[in-house]
Order: structure tokens, then sequence, then C-alpha cells
């Protein structure tokens, strides 16, 4: 089990179970309604094609990721985000790192990276992940000692491993 760092206060992580699905679909979307707004759609339209999208993501890595667990990142008791990671014998994926906006850059994600890393060097795991080129969270990556591995498009998949982090 994953524990952030002490001094990202009460941040911690649980299961997500099934009365979680709104909170979860809700953040999904907090993290694109944005880029759908210059395609001029009224709220209804927005909503029902992020929950389109939604479902499918989650469909598609109940099939190819079977065993990933999905995480909800609490704050003082009340969820701010999700955590989705698949294990591996020799690789730890972060499927997903989303916080809500308000709980943005006050560093959880660092926290819950971090830890992962700590895993990762103690069990002599790989650490990968897909970011936008030029995400915030590409940023935050580069600094923890990621170094990308491949380009898709506007896409990276970084990768750390305690050899390249010495």
């Amino acid at each position: 089990m994953i524990e952030p760092a002490a001094h990202v206060a009460e941040v911690g992580l649980r299961p997500a179970v099934e009365a979680d699905r709104d909170f979860l679909f809700e953040l999904y979307a907090s993290t694109r309604r944005a880029d759908l707004q210059p395609l001029g759609w009224d709220a209804a339209a927005t909503d029902s094609f992020l929950r389109a999208q939604y479902e499918h993501e989650e469909r598609d890595w109940h099939l190819h990721q079977q065993g990933a667990e999905c995480m909800v990142v609490e704050r003082a008791g009340r969820a701010v985000g999700r955590l989705y990671v698949a294990r591996s014998a020799h690789e730890i994926r972060i499927m997903d790192l989303t916080l809500l906006p308000a709980h943005r850059s006050q560093g959880i994600a660092t926290a819950l990276i971090s830890a992962l890393l700590h895993e990762a060097q103690a069990t002599r795991r790989t650490v990968r992940l897909h970011v936008g080129r030029n995400s915030r969270l590409a940023e935050l990556c580069r600094g923890l000692g990621f170094l990308p591995a491949a380009t898709r498009g506007g896409t990276l998949l970084m990768e750390w491993t305690a050899e390249a982090a010495l």
C-alpha cells in the first residue's frame, strides 16, 4: 500500500468502490471539459460525450490491465483525486493520477509518485506513465528523475529506474 509522505497533511488512499462512481466521473470530466468548449456543445451534450469516454476508458483498463488498483485520493477524509496503478513483476505503471483543481500544486502528486518510486526501488521495478508532452505532470516527473522513453504525438512515455536515478 502506498503511504504518501508525512509532509502532505491528511492525505491517504483507499480502494475505489461503487459509491465513488459519480465522483470519479466528475473528476475525469473536470480535466476535459475545457478542451471541449470550442465545440460549442451544451452541458448535456458535453456530459454525455464525457460519460461515454469515461466508461470506455474504464472498460478498456479493466480488460487490458487486469489486477490494476483504482484508489481514491483523500485529504482530510474527503475525496480529492484518483490514482490508478498496475503492478507486474518488473513494472509499476501509473495509469492515471488526477486531482481536483483545488488540490493541485500542493505536493500531493509529488508525494504519491515518490512513494511509488520508493516501492519500485525496494522491489527493483521500473515506474512508467504517459504524460502530455508539455504538461505540469511531465515537468514534475522530470524533476523526480523520470526520463522520456518514447513519444507518440503530444504524449511522452516517461520511465524511472533506480539505476538511472543514481
